[in-house]
């Protein structure tokens, strides 16, 4: 993901070394992982997965796509769900939205949402963009074109604002989030998002790890 971004944003080669791109990003300044996940949301970016929970088979030979699925099927309601309200909000406020479909897995998801979601918000105007899983085709994923380019396409068509994929240090100003700002608001709560989600995550992983040394799971 970083790596496409950074080509994306400053033009450097698919064949940039790790020890070249973190040396990048601290010279531009480029923000931390919390920081940039903060600043995506502040831009309206939601990234999701098909299923939130994975059990990897302890049968080596069972494929990894068998196990994906009984998974994705669970999770099918909720992402409808969220989905769905996203989509009905941008008709309520008359705007546009860029759906970025990454992997075969998302695809299975699209074609449910094909039958449950699109049709019943005919209005709103919907770019579809499908591009490789960056998580399963490592280096491929920054093929051309470049994924972060073509969605910022999508979004200028639909007239809406392009997104910064690889925020730096002051990046709240540049969006218009800085204090006083009609963004700040905007850009505290999806920190205070971020920090609860962490916080909760710990937790959860505290209660499991004393669960396991009880004998309790």
């Amino acid at each position: 993901l970083i790596k496409a971004a950074a080509m994306h944003k400053y033009g450097v080669s698919k064949s940039i070394s790790v020890s070249e791109l973190r040396g990048l990003l601290r010279e531009k300044a480029c923000v931390g992982p919390s920081e940039w996940f903060q600043a995506l949301l502040t831009q309206g970016v939601l990234l999701m997965n098909a299923a939130c929970t994975l059990l990897p088979s302890e049968d080596k030979s069972t494929r990894a796509g068998t196990v994906v699925k009984e998974h994705t099927r669970f999770w099918r309601p909720v992402v409808e769900a969220v989905v769905d309200a996203i989509v009905e909000e941008c008709g309520k406020q008359g705007r546009g939205v860029v759906f970025a479909w990454l992997g075969a897995e998302s695809l299975e998801t699209k074609k449910m949402l094909d039958k449950h979601c699109w049709g019943k918000h005919k209005d709103v105007k919907v770019e579809h963009i499908f591009h490789k899983n960056p998580a399963a085709m490592g280096d491929a994923f920054c093929d051309t074109p470049n994924i972060f380019a073509t969605i910022n396409q999508a979004l200028h068509k639909l007239g809406e604002r392009e997104v910064d994929w690889l925020p730096c240090a002051g990046w709240k100003g540049a969006l218009g989030a800085g204090p006083g700002g009609s963004g700040a608001a905007v850009a505290d709560e999806m920190g205070a998002f971020i920090a609860e989600t962490q916080a909760l995550h710990k937790m959860y992983f505290e209660r499991l790890k004393d669960g396991l040394d009880s004998g309790l799971v």
